[in-house]
């Protein structure tokens, strides 16, 4: 039963969270662009632990850490699930973006509710007056290939829209603030080792480092303090 499961879980999280040596299996959930950032900091964590294994998971659909799914998940929300623990490291900036080289179209590329599209086409109604949702799509991927083909305009995360060539943000249009990104674990497993070794390179390497190349409206840091994690409520 559920209920079982539950159990179970929680204690085998008890009996691995013992275990303060820096090596063994994490699996880490995140959406692919997030794990293309951080590739750098995977890299460093695995030649600094030899016997760390990663698994990185990027599905759509996000792995449970409660059900002991996955150790780690980095997620773009302004509220986590509750019952984790973890540190908000940074919050995403939103642009509008256009085929590069094209003029700004009244077309919004958006998505089948319940996700919104109504923001992006307020924010567009600011530069075109008659803006309005026009193609609407079931994936991110599938926006981007929209805004490439030159369908219209989407509201994009600059942190992945700044790095497709063949786009560019929409000049008139100022950049709005979006939700946070969390580094998210289960507070029985906090200080294993591995779990450890992982959540402060995630913060202190892949955070900074990556600051300059996202300082054009991808990223806003949240400054680090050596107290760790902070429960979510």
């Amino acid at each position: 039963s559920k209920s079982v499961e539950t159990t179970m879980n929680a204690a085998l999280r008890r009996v691995v969270g013992r275990d303060q040596h820096p090596g063994g299996l994490v699996r880490i959930t995140a959406l692919a662009p997030i794990h293309e950032l951080l590739m750098q900091t995977y890299s460093t964590a695995l030649d600094g632990n030899p016997e760390l294994e990663l698994k990185l998971d990027s599905k759509q659909e996000f792995l449970s850490l409660h059900r002991g799914e996955a150790e780690i998940a980095l997620r773009i929300t302004n509220a986590p699930p509750e019952g984790l623990v973890g540190r908000r490291i940074a919050r995403f900036a939103y642009a509008l973006y256009r085929k590069r080289g094209s003029p700004t179209p009244s077309a919004v590329i958006g998505y089948p509710p319940p996700r919104g599209d109504l923001a992006a086409q307020d924010w567009l109604q600011r530069v075109v007056t008659d803006a309005r949702v026009r193609v609407r799509v079931e994936s991110d991927r599938a926006q981007v290939e929209a805004v490439r083909a030159g369908l219209g305009v989407a509201q994009l995360a600059c942190l992945f829209g700044d790095g497709i060539p063949e786009l560019e943000r929409v000049p008139e249009a100022p950049l709005e603030w979006g939700d946070w990104l969390w580094v998210l674990t289960h507070p029985s497993l906090r200080e294993l080792g591995r779990i450890r070794v992982l959540l402060d390179l995630l913060y202190l390497r892949a955070a900074r480092r990556n600051a300059p190349m996202l300082r054009g409206g991808a990223f806003r840091l949240v400054p680090h303090t050596r107290s760790g994690t902070r429960k979510v409520p």
